[in-house]
């Protein structure tokens, strides 16, 4: 998936002409959270600031993907037998995402990009992190989460599933997505789980890029 999002200051977004597919998230303090084995109980490790955000509601769909490839004359990468124009993109790298924030940013006049690790687990929680109250940790099977014992292998489509209290789909499973590279020369990071993964990954998951078939 891509998950493209605007960023800037609250005043300076509510100023501009937002796409009605996308959600705001509020600005708020990322976590970095530890189990602490002997106290039996999570710690923060650290608190970084997030500044306020919009963050598009659905993961791409291959219909979205196309227009992009079709107005830029680039090559559309291959989907598998289960796509189809409501579905996710995948087979994307991690250019591929760049470059189309970069042309939504030219089509909006508005500065687009991927969410890094932090603000994209901060939308997942809704913000929560000292419990498992938000929609993502909630027992599974549930309408909010397509993984490997509810898709049949394949994904489903986009809005094919329940949002989360921001109103953002399928950010725990369905496909993985990408993350911003915030220093040159780190891993990019894939986020999300897949319709591949069980229960363990298909939560609030990070991970290095694995099959690019499960990637958007």
């Amino acid at each position: 998936e891509i998950s493209a999002c605007l960023v800037g200051s609250e005043m300076c977004i509510r100023d501009r002409n937002i796409p009605a597919h996308f959600s705001y998230v509020e600005q708020g303090f990322y976590e970095q959270l530890m189990y602490d084995k002997e106290a039996n109980t999570t710690k923060s490790l650290f608190s970084t600031e997030i500044n306020p955000f919009y963050l598009n509601r659905y993961e791409v769909s291959v219909q979205d993907y196309k227009q992009f490839c079709d107005a830029t004359k680039r090559q559309m990468p291959t989907q598998p037998d289960w796509s189809n124009a409501k579905m996710p993109v995948v087979n994307i790298t991690y250019y591929d995402a760049i470059d189309y924030c970069s042309w939504l940013s030219k089509v909006y006049n508005m500065p687009f990009r991927l969410p890094t690790k932090t603000e994209w687990e901060h939308a997942a929680r809704n913000g929560e992190y000292e419990t498992n109250n938000f929609i993502y940790a909630a027992k599974m099977p549930n309408e909010f989460v397509n993984y490997i014992e509810n898709t049949n292998n394949k994904p489903k489509c986009i809005s094919c599933a329940q949002p989360n209290e921001l109103g953002l789909y399928n950010m725990s499973g369905n496909v993985w997505e990408w993350t911003l590279q915030q220093l040159k020369g780190e891993t990019t990071l894939v986020v999300g789980g897949s319709f591949l993964n069980d229960s363990s990954l298909s939560l609030i998951h990070i991970s290095e890029p694995t099959r690019q078939a499960e990637i958007s």
